[in-house]
């Protein structure tokens, strides 16, 4: 499938629980009831579609999921999704990518 970012090498998944059976070592250290929404938890890459510059206003969310101690890390790294708000889709870009990556790839 295709997103805005370029074609997904995994996925769809049709929900963050799906999500995360795949994948969950991005899940460590989260959590769930202090972030119950649909999207994945990670590094939201705000604007990277250039439609608004506010991720909560856009159809498309593309977000650095990483285990949540290495955000303290200034350098994370992880699993690169593509979320559809609307239809809770997660699409895996790329599975092993850092943020510096991200930032000259996609912002």
């Amino acid at each position: 499938m295709n997103t805005p970012y370029g074609p997904a090498v995994d996925g769809p998944f049709a929900s963050k629980e799906d999500f995360y059976a795949a994948y969950p070592e991005m899940a460590q250290g989260w959590d769930w009831e202090g972030h119950p929404g649909t999207a994945p938890l990670g590094s939201d890459a705000w604007g990277a579609t250039g439609e608004s510059g506010h991720s909560e206003d856009e159809e498309w969310l593309l977000t650095l999921c990483h285990p949540r101690n290495s955000a303290m890390n200034a350098n994370p790294g992880g699993v690169l999704t593509a979320f559809k708000r609307s239809t809770g889709e997660i699409f895996v870009l790329n599975k092993d990518i850092d943020w510096p990556s991200v930032e000259a790839k996609y912002l």
